[in-house]
């Protein structure tokens, strides 16, 4: 099965989840059709950075009067197909005390900051942790900050960080690494296997 089966299973299963917007090439639309039966879908075009493909749905939920203000919204990449329920769960929680949420897990090794090649600083690895998505946020909250901040970011909380905003951390998920390597599809299926 191809990977965005794996990354769209949750959202097709849970309760919580009304509507899926699936940001892709046209070329894809056909490959998750086949997995697309039991949730109102919409296809939205990719863009030429992560940023742009989900500006380009946040904008399409606008325009299409499919989030309010107050809705909330999940923004995943198809990278990590290993999200749980309970991933869900605990960031729409999150949403009931705060306006955006990130699922994220403590730094188990040492990092270290390097100018070219040599190490110049070693922080204190319990003050950082590794972010993961899937990410949660109130609709204005993230359409908001996606339109009025026009620079590239790696990650939706950036945005809303720079607003000064409150984002909570929910407990992330270790088997929810980003696959972007053949190694990485290798693990992934031998995971696979054992469950």
């Amino acid at each position: 099965k191809p990977l965005c089966f794996y990354s769209l299973q949750p959202f097709l299963k849970s309760n919580k989840i009304d509507l899926l917007i699936i940001v892709t090439n046209n070329a894809y639309h056909d490959i998750f059709k086949k997995y697309l039966k039991d949730k109102p879908y919409y296809f939205v075009e990719n863009g030429e950075q992560r940023f742009d493909s989900v500006d380009n749905a946040l904008k399409f939920l606008k325009e299409n009067r499919l989030a309010g203000d107050d809705d909330n919204v999940l923004i995943h990449d198809g990278a990590r197909p290993l999200v749980e329920e309970k991933n869900i769960v605990d960031l729409l929680d999150a949403l009931k005390t705060y306006k955006a949420a990130t699922m994220a897990i403590k730094l188990e090794d040492t990092i270290a900051k390097v100018e070219n090649g040599i190490i110049v600083e070693v922080p204190n690895r319990n003050e950082y942790v590794r972010i993961q998505t899937p990410q949660a946020f109130k609709f204005k909250t993230i359409f908001d900050n996606h339109i009025e901040k026009k620079h590239l970011v790696s990650d939706d909380t950036q945005l809303v960080l720079k607003s000064k905003e409150k984002i909570k951390i929910v407990e992330g998920n270790k088997k929810l690494y980003k696959i972007t390597t053949v190694e990485d599809i290798n693990y992934l299926k031998a995971m696979l296997k054992n469950e």
